[in-house]
C-alpha cells in the first residue's frame, strides 16, 4: 500500500504501516486457513486503499505462478524491488516447507500447488529491479499533460515513451508542447529495468525533466 502511494523507501520503516494492518477474524475450512479482514474500513461506498492494495498484491502473487512467461513479465513491469524481495522470502519459505495454499482475495481465487510454488520461488529469486537516472539526447515528440505521458525520439535508443513524474504540473507540460516539440533537447529520465538472470526483460521510462540541448561553442 505504501508503494502504491509512492512512499516506500528501499530500506527503513514502512510508512503508515498501521493503516495496512489486516486482522485474523476467523479460521476457514481446509487443512488450515485464516480469514484476514480490514477491521475498521475507511468508507463503505468506495474501495479503501487497503482493499485495492490487497487485490493488487493477490494478483501479483498469482503472476509469479503463471505458466506464461510473458504474463509474468508484464505483471512485474512496475514492481518495486522491496516488494519483490518480500515475495521472494514468502515463496522461498513455502517451497522450503513443502507447503501448498489457496488464495482468495476479491475476485482472485488461485491455488498454488507444489509446481506453482516452485515456479514462483524460482522467478522471485531470479528477478531483480534496478532504477537509474539517465540523460538522453533527441527531440520531444509531444506530451499529454492530463495523462502525464510523453513520447521522445532518442538519437541512441530510437522512440521512447512513458510516464512523466507527477510532481511536474500539467501547465508546465503544456508549455513543453509549445516550446520544445521537434527541438533538440536532453531528456532526464528514470530508467527502470526488470532483470531475469541478469538480462533485462522489461524497460520503462519516467520523464523527470526536459532541457534544451546546449549548442557546442564554435571554434574561432
Amino acid at each position: 500500500m505504501a508503494d502504491e502511494a509512492g512512499a516506500l523507501g528501499q530500506r527503513g520503516v514502512v510508512p503508515n504501516k498501521s493503516a495496512a494492518t489486516l486482522h485474523i477474524t476467523n479460521v476457514v475450512c481446509g487443512s488450515f486457513g485464516f480469514l484476514l479482514e480490514e477491521v475498521e474500513p475507511q468508507g463503505e461506498a468506495l474501495d479503501t486503499s487497503l482493499k485495492v492494495a490487497v487485490d493488487n498484491a493477490a494478483q501479483l502473487l498469482g503472476a509469479f505462478s503463471e505458466s506464461s512467461e510473458d504474463r509474468f513479465r508484464a505483471a512485474v513491469e512496475n514492481i518495486d524491488q522491496r516488494v519483490l524481495a518480500t515475495a521472494q522470502e514468502f515463496f522461498s519459505l513455502m517451497r522450503t516447507s513443502g507447503a501448498t495454499f489457496r488464495l482468495l482475495a476479491g475476485d482472485e481465487d488461485r491455488s498454488f500447488g507444489l509446481d506453482e510454488v516452485s515456479r514462483a520461488a524460482e522467478r522471485a529469486s531470479s528477478t531483480r529491479v534496478t532504477e537509474t537516472e539517465e540523460r538522453i539526447e533527441g527531440q520531444l515528440g509531444g506530451v499529454l499533460p492530463d495523462a502525464h505521458q510523453f513520447e521522445f525520439r532518442s538519437e541512441s535508443r530510437g522512440p521512447i515513451k512513458g510516464g512523466i513524474d507527477r510532481s511536474v504540473p500539467a501547465s508546465d507540460l503544456a508549455e513543453l508542447n509549445r516550446t520544445l516539440v521537434n527541438v533538440a533537447a536532453v531528456a532526464v529520465v528514470k530508467v527502470r529495468r526488470v532483470l531475469r538472470d541478469g538480462e533485462a526483460v522489461r524497460e520503462s521510462f519516467t520523464l523527470l525533466r526536459l532541457e534544451p540541448q546546449q549548442e557546442a561553442p564554435s571554434e574561432s
